[in-house]
């Protein structure tokens, strides 16, 4: 009896643990308590628990959250000010959410309030970030920023705003480093008012303010045009390189881009398109095919000279056409120069592509989708724009009639004022008046660099231009003081053409004097030169939205159903996403119901061991009934095979509703080479 009370104790102290734990929020923010002391194992991502004496208090912040206390439930810690009164408060009018908030009065400009450092994981490596926190001003108007900080870095900044009624939510989104640490930072920027914080995120943008989005885009098109004895032939029976001299090279219809299909002719079905960004490819080639000399099986494919891709089984038998449509995917996470190319087998005598006659073609085309990591929006792709200066400890002076560097100023100091996603700008040598930066994309830059410059000869003409630290000049001034030492304020601006990205850039001031000597330097404690530099490029095109990536291929033919007479069953399938569904009966064959409505394009292909008709249907009732026969409305396509082990081939392409039911129909004859017999459907879009 003690045993049995025993394990129902335990059993509903069990439930009872899980069943409180079933009750968090999966990304609240604020923490649960409870009024009975108990013990808990438990594990929470990046340390987002606070264990307290008395009650248990669990913080969970949902996994992509690395603030160890982003809402102060714990009290003051994980957070460090370097100066002002650093604390939490409890009243009411106070909070953002929950028990508690933090309360800081900085002190001082620059001043800061900053989150313990959390190592970036590996898999956040260059990926988009997001801080963000909830704002409450005490009184007046509260300037601080909120700060994405490396440790050494401004990956990105933005001023709150300032609110002394209702909590204000203030974001700034930046891509995290390949290395080190992560903070989120609060900055004074004067002896500013009390600000109240409450729920604050640091972590992966992807799902908090950034959206995931298939962004498909139509790279181009080309044909391969009709020419007198053009054949691409192959004679072998491993799949390989096809080839005529007569052929000629392809002819490209459009090319919006991102690369360049090339027209080159390589006497080969292959194109090649330079340029490629990472991406998923979808390479789609049609045309005639015939197998000479006898009714022989024989197989397509694409190659890019790696990888295989869209293998498919034809035969056109002899003087007999057959038309085709292979489509393959490749995916590429490096840009390059990619070619795409038909490779070709015959179990004997040769397979062609004859594009001599009767106005028959070739045909290309490619898409790209886009990568996991893409998003509607990325931080790294916005425009990007930096300033700082050189202090009013730098001075600079050169007496030479000939443009040059000046002598460095090593008790010179460099200050950044703004950063929005630019990266790191440094000073020059140690120090000359000039920067260096790292574009983070190929394109233009305004450049402008403002100073004060004085000649110690009259008249004399003193010039200056800006230099890529190498002969390219970006911009140039000229200034001719009309009495000797006297300042004057000159402006250069240019635009820097940056040709690629990821290679550190130079930007120097070159000075010269036609007598006397030329200087840079400071007035009345101001900085000797100001710099800005805006991003003028910034891609940011309007996405095209698409349908996720849904299909359906079913290959190797399995006889038909034992009651559905017609209908072809299959050995092997594979489905991607949830729009299709594809159920298979021993009974009543194969099918496959549409479960979201949109554009779909199917194909089929089978081998008879006699002449035979073959089909798809939609919603069809007439299941034992040779597709040649049933109803029109039935009938989404349909061919006949010339002969003995001939393959067939019917495709179909067009808009279908949710619970549209579609079939592999037939004559129901038998097959003659199972392996040689594919259905395929595909989703491609709204």
């Amino acid at each position: 009896m003690k045993k049995s009370f025993r394990k129902l104790f335990f059993g509903i102290l069990i439930f009872s643990a899980f069943h409180a734990f079933a009750g968090l929020p999966p990304t609240s923010l604020k923490g649960q308590s409870g009024s009975k002391v108990t013990t808990f194992d438990y594990l929470v991502p990046f340390n987002q628990a606070t264990q307290t004496s008395g009650p248990t208090s669990l913080i969970e912040t949902g996994n992509t959250n690395v603030l160890a206390n982003p809402g102060w439930e714990g009290g003051t810690g994980s957070w460090t000010a370097s100066a002002g009164v650093y604390t939490t408060t409890a009243v009411t009018a106070q909070l953002g959410s929950g028990a508690k908030a933090g309360s800081w009065d900085s002190a001082a400009a620059a001043d800061t309030l900053i989150s313990t450092a959390v190592a970036i994981p590996a898999g956040s490596y260059g990926r988009n970030g997001a801080a963000s926190c909830q704002f409450l001003c005490a009184s007046g108007t509260c300037t601080h920023k909120i700060q994405a900080w490396d440790g050494t870095n401004i990956l990105s900044e933005e001023t709150i705003t300032s609110s002394t009624t209702v909590y204000e939510r203030t974001s700034v989104n930046f891509v995290y480093p390949s290395s080190g640490n992560i903070q989120l930072r609060i900055y004074s920027n004067a002896n500013e008012p009390i600000v109240y914080l409450d729920n604050c995120y640091l972590g992966l943008a992807e799902g908090y303010n950034i959206a995931s989005a298939s962004q498909a885009q139509f790279i181009g098109s080309a044909y391969f045009a009709t020419t007198a004895n053009c054949a691409f032939t192959r004679t072998n029976t491993a799949l390989g390189a096809m080839t005529d001299v007569d052929c000629p090279g392809p002819t490209v219809e459009l090319n919006p881009g991102p690369g360049v299909i090339q027209t080159t002719d390589v006497d080969a079905p292959k194109v090649t398109v330079n340029s490629l960004p990472p991406g998923i490819y979808e390479i789609v080639f049609t045309g005639p095919t015939i197998v000479g000399t006898g009714a022989v099986p024989a197989a397509m494919s694409i190659s890019d000279g790696t990888t295989t891709s869209g293998q498919m089984g034809t035969n056109g038998g002899v003087n007999h056409d057959a038309p085709f449509a292979l489509v393959g995917y490749f995916t590429y996470t490096t840009s390059a120069t990619r070619y795409f190319e038909i490779f070709a087998s015959s179990t004997s005598n040769n397979v062609d592509i004859p594009i001599m006659t009767g106005n028959r073609r070739l045909t290309f085309s490619i898409k790209r989708f886009p990568t996991s990591a893409e998003t509607i929006a990325r931080p790294d792709q916005t425009p990007a724009s930096w300033s700082g200066y050189h202090d009013s400890t730098c001075a600079w002076t050169r007496t030479n009639t000939v443009f040059g560097a000046p002598a460095a100023d090593a008790s010179c100091a460099f200050t950044e004022r703004q950063n929005r996603n630019f990266g790191t700008v440094t000073s020059t040598g140690a120090k000359t008046p000039g920067i260096t930066f790292t574009p983070t994309r190929a394109g233009r830059y305004l450049v402008i660099a403002g100073f004060h410059t004085s000649g110690s000869s009259v008249a004399a003409s003193t010039s200056f231009q800006l230099v890529d630290g190498g002969s390219v000049v970006v911009a140039t001034a000229q200034n001719q003081p009309d009495v000797a030492n006297n300042l004057n304020h000159v402006v250069m601006q240019g635009v820097y053409n940056s040709a690629s990205a990821g290679s550190a850039v130079t930007l120097d001031i070159q000075m010269k004097s036609s007598a006397g000597d030329n200087q840079i330097l400071a007035y009345e404690s101001m900085p000797a030169i100001e710099w800005t530099i805006f991003q003028l490029d910034a891609p940011f095109p309007t996405p095209v939205f698409t349908v996720a990536r849904a299909s359906v291929i079913a290959d190797t033919a399995n006889g038909y159903g034992s009651t559905n007479t017609m209908i072809r069953r299959f050995t092997n399938s594979a489905t991607v996403g949830t729009a299709l569904t594809l159920t298979q009966s021993a009974v009543d064959g194969d099918k496959v119901t549409v479960n979201s409505p949109g554009m779909y394009t199917i194909t089929y292909y089978d081998n008879f061991n006699a002449v035979s008709i073959m089909g798809i249907s939609k919603n069809s009732s007439e299941l034992t009934t040779s597709v040649y026969s049933i109803t029109i409305a039935s009938t989404l396509a349909k061919s006949s095979t010339g002969g003995v082990d001939h393959t067939g081939e019917v495709s179909w392409t067009g808009f279908l509703d949710a619970t549209d039911v579609i079939r592999a129909h037939t004559g129901g004859a038998a097959v003659n080479t199972s392996t040689n017999t594919k259905f395929s459907m595909q989703r491609i879009g709204n």
